[in-house]
């Protein structure tokens, strides 16, 4: 969580990318998924999911809409990983849905 906080802006990420020699990309990426674990219930298990499904921030999933998410999700999971019985319920969506909400009143 260091790293995470200690480059709060975009300069400082790129500078972060250079000296690890790795695209902006790759590091914007990992502050993303890093900024969505920080909900429990999303945690690391779901980050790289939302990500895949549009979702790069805390901000944007506390104003996403919880049936067309769980609707999108639901297409990506089936699509990509070829499941349908390990999707994360309507339920689900709407407890990470309610976590972002709170991260953003504190």
């Amino acid at each position: 969580m260091g790293t995470y906080k200690s480059c709060p802006t975009l300069d400082q990420r790129r500078a972060l990318a250079r000296s690890l020699e790795l695209r902006d990309q790759v590091i914007g990426k990992w502050f993303a998924m890093a900024d969505l674990a920080r909900l429990p219930a999303v945690g690391t298990m779901y980050c790289g999911l939302l990500l895949h499904c549009g979702i790069h921030s805390v901000a944007q999933l506390a104003i996403a809409d919880a049936g067309r998410l769980h609707r999108h999700v639901l297409r990506f999971n089936v699509a990509v990983l070829r499941q349908k019985s390990q999707c994360p319920q309507l339920v689900d969506v709407m407890q990470w849905i309610h976590q972002a909400q709170q991260v953003g009143r504190t």
